[in-house]
Parts: C-alpha cells; sequence; structure tokens
C-alpha cells in the first residue's frame, strides 16, 4: 500500500530538510535538537492571518475554524489562548481621572496631622468594570 503524500509541504522543502539532515548528522545520528530546529513554527501571526481568511459563517466553532483554516484544532486552540490572556484593559484618561478623583475624595486633610484616608469598614469592593 502507498503512503498518502502530504500535499501541504512543497517538494523543494522536503528535498532541502532531507539534505540539512543528512548534513547535519554524526554517526548515523541526529545531534540533540536538530528536528526541532528544523521543524517549521506556525507564529500566532500566521495562525490569524489563516483565520482571517476563512467566512465568517464557517467561524462558528473552534473545528470548523480549524478544518476551513488548514490548521489543527488543537494549534489553534492554543494560539487564540495565548492571544486572549494577552489583552489587558485599557484604560481611558478619563476613567484615571475619576480613581484619582475617587481616591482625593476619601482622603481626609487636618493642618495639625497628616493627611489620612477615612476608614472603609462601610464600604463593599466590587469588580473593577463596576468601579
Amino acid at each position: 500500500m502507498a503512503r498518502a503524500s502530504h500535499e501541504d509541504i512543497p517538494t523543494a522543502t522536503k528535498m532541502a530538510m532531507q539534505v540539512e539532515l543528512r548534513t547535519t548528522a554524526q554517526y548515523n545520528t541526529l545531534p540533540h535538537g536538530t528536528l526541532t530546529r528544523l521543524a517549521t513554527k506556525v507564529r500566532n501571526e500566521d495562525v490569524l492571518d489563516a483565520v482571517a481568511g476563512v467566512d465568517i459563517q464557517l467561524r462558528r466553532t473552534i473545528r470548523s475554524t480549524a478544518h476551513h483554516a488548514l490548521i489543527s484544532k488543537s494549534t489553534l486552540n492554543r494560539r487564540l489562548q495565548e492571544v486572549v490572556l494577552d489583552l489587558k484593559p485599557a484604560l481611558t484618561p478619563e476613567h484615571m481621572s475619576s480613581r484619582v478623583a475617587f481616591c482625593l475624595s476619601n482622603v481626609i486633610q487636618n493642618d495639625a496631622s497628616p493627611s489620612v484616608f477615612r476608614e472603609f469598614d462601610d464600604f463593599i469592593h466590587v469588580d473593577e468594570k463596576w468601579f
């Protein structure tokens, strides 16, 4: 039975990898890290570009998106988690000034003693998005 050929890797790339493996082999064994160095790394930009090329109607699930973007499901999931976990909330100048105003409104200033914050025993602190 004939082996299925992988159409996603060009023949020239396969030949170049084969030559590289043969030239780096020492005593019929490969040095440590050779395969990792030769392996094609999938970058976040490549994954996002492939996903952007998929129609929105086909992006309903990770499985469907990965299938139509020609990326493995685990690679897509891992790259999306890396991108999503890096998102940081952006503070607008108005939000920063409202935080400073709130802090200043809770400072008790006396000429005789240094400034102190008032007691917060009667406050309930909630999530930042409700601030």
